[in-house]
C-alpha cells in the first residue's frame, strides 16, 4: 500500500467557505499528521534493522541530521510538500519505495490536479458573486488579481505551477471550501 500522508484538512463545506487564517491552522495540524505518520513508518523499519538514519537521508536525498531531526519530531523547517514527497517515497509495508525523482514528479501532477479544482471553484464563485478577480483575490486569498487570473487560465498552469507550493496551494483549496473528500478523488 503506498502510503501518501495522513489527511487532516477538514475545510468547511461551502463554497469559499474558508479563510486564510483558518487555513493556515489547518495547514499547520495537517504537517503535524504527515510528520507523525513518516515518523511512525520509518522508525518501524528502523526497529527492524531494515532502515538506518543514513539510507533514509540518502534515499531522500537530505542530510542525516535532519532525519534525525524530524523523527525527532522537530518538522518546523519542513514545508507540507517536503513531508508529502516525503510520503510518496514511503510505503508501510515495504519501506522505501520511489526516487525522489518519481515522488517529486507526483507532487507536481498533485498540484496541477489541485490547481483544476481550485480554478473550478474561483470561476464558480466569480459567476456567482458577480465580482471580479481582483476583488475575490483580495477578499478570500488576501493577494491579488494576477494570482487569481492565473486560476482562471488553464492553458498556463505549467507555466505557473512553479509560482505555487504544495502548502499554498492546500490553503486555497480550504478558503475555496474543496473538502478532504474531494482531495481525495484527485490525490492518488
Amino acid at each position: 500500500m503506498i502510503a501518501t500522508h495522513i489527511k487532516r484538512h477538514n475545510a468547511p463545506k461551502g463554497l469559499f467557505s474558508g479563510n486564510m487564517h483558518d487555513a493556515e491552522i489547518s495547514l499547520q495540524n495537517e504537517k503535524i499528521y504527515q510528520m507523525i505518520f513518516l515518523k511512525r513508518n520509518l522508525n518501524k523499519f528502523i526497529e527492524k534493522g531494515e532502515l538506518n538514519q543514513s539510507i533514509i537521508a540518502q534515499h531522500f536525498g537530505t542530510s542525516q541530521s535532519q532525519v534525525s531531526q524530524f523523527l525527532n519530531g522537530k518538522i518546523d523547517s519542513y514545508t507540507m510538500e517536503t513531508l508529502t514527497v516525503f510520503a510518496f517515497m514511503v510505503d508501510s509495508k515495504l519501506g522505501l519505495i520511489s526516487s525522489r525523482q518519481d515522488a517529486k514528479q507526483k507532487m507536481l501532477n498533485n498540484k496541477l490536479a489541485l490547481m483544476k479544482e481550485i480554478s473550478v471553484k474561483i470561476k464558480e464563485k466569480l459567476k456567482q458573486d458577480k465580482i471580479n478577480q481582483s476583488e475575490l483575490g483580495r477578499k478570500y486569498f488576501n493577494t491579488n488579481q494576477s494570482v487569481v487570473s492565473e486560476f482562471v487560465n488553464e492553458e498556463n498552469f505549467k507555466v505557473h505551477v512553479s509560482n505555487y507550493s504544495y502548502d499554498r496551494l492546500r490553503k486555497y483549496a480550504y478558503v475555496c471550501g474543496i473538502t478532504e473528500k474531494e482531495l481525495d478523488e484527485y490525490e492518488k
